[in-house]
């Protein structure tokens, strides 16, 4: 009668395993302890920073996968003012003064096309911080959507004059008084009134971080998503079924492919 040996493989809990499953960031199998420790930071740093790009940041701590950060794109300084920068899954849209520029993802499929049409636009600043080997062949449709047309949520003031606690600000709206004429001007505000008010700080933010993720997240209400269910007729396609009827699952709810 032979012997069997049975091996297993059992994970030796550390502190930084109970901090991380406080928010719910739990050690991957075969994860070393300095890549978790990585995303566990990162998610503590992001938990209590809610926008509209929450989700998207996200993907870098839920997941082992690595994100890449690409560089940064601003314009020149003077013309930050009446400039706009938006990126979707589908092109990079950029407003600079009365000037209206697109780089559309189907014509330019690679990060490294971006980049190079960007830097064909005047006005326009990219500065990398990744040596190009590293992004220059990755797919430009998996840039995390981003727009440089900022909200900072949860600005107290306390006096007639206020420092901006971000670069670039454009207007202060008061909570409560919608129709307090409050001034933002050289990055300072000034309230209508002196006494304590709260609300919203509108902000250019500037230089916009372009990350590239592993994952290409669609918002299943926005346009970019309808668009690669159908064909250039506007018929769904078989894929666009397929696509649609792994979200009805959720819901125990199928459809004709």
């Amino acid at each position: 009668m032979s012997e069997q040996t049975i091996a297993s493989f059992q994970k030796n809990p550390v502190l930084i395993d109970k901090i991380g499953s406080f928010a719910g960031i739990l050690r991957k199998r075969n994860e070393d302890i300095l890549s978790y420790r990585e995303r566990v930071i990162k998610a503590y740093r992001e938990l209590y920073e809610l926008d509209n790009e929450s989700f998207w940041r996200s993907l870098s701590y839920i997941t082992t996968e690595k994100e890449i950060n690409v560089g940064f794109l601003t314009v020149e300084k003077e013309l930050i003012e009446n400039s706009v920068i938006k990126i979707t899954n589908e092109k990079i849209e950029i407003f600079i003064e009365d000037q209206n520029y697109i780089i559309d993802f189907k014509k330019n499929k690679f990060l490294i096309d971006v980049i190079q049409s960007l830097q064909n636009i005047p006005g326009l600043v990219f500065e990398t911080i990744q040596e190009e080997k590293e992004w220059m062949f990755r797919y430009s449709r998996n840039l995390i959507p981003k727009s440089s047309e900022r909200i900072y949520l949860r600005k107290n003031t306390n006096s007639l004059i206020e420092e901006s606690p971000v670069d670039y600000p454009v207007e202060f709206h008061d909570w409560f008084d919608r129709n307090a004429e409050n001034v933002v001007t050289d990055g300072v505000i000034y309230p209508s009134t002196g006494v304590s008010s709260q609300g919203f700080i509108q902000y250019k933010g500037f230089p916009l971080l372009l990350t590239w993720n592993p994952f290409l997240a669609l918002s299943c209400n926005k346009q970019e998503f309808k668009n690669i269910l159908k064909d250039e007729n506007g018929l769904i396609t078989q894929k666009g079924a397929k696509m649609i009827n792994k979200i009805l699952e959720k819901q125990n709810t199928y459809w004709g492919e």
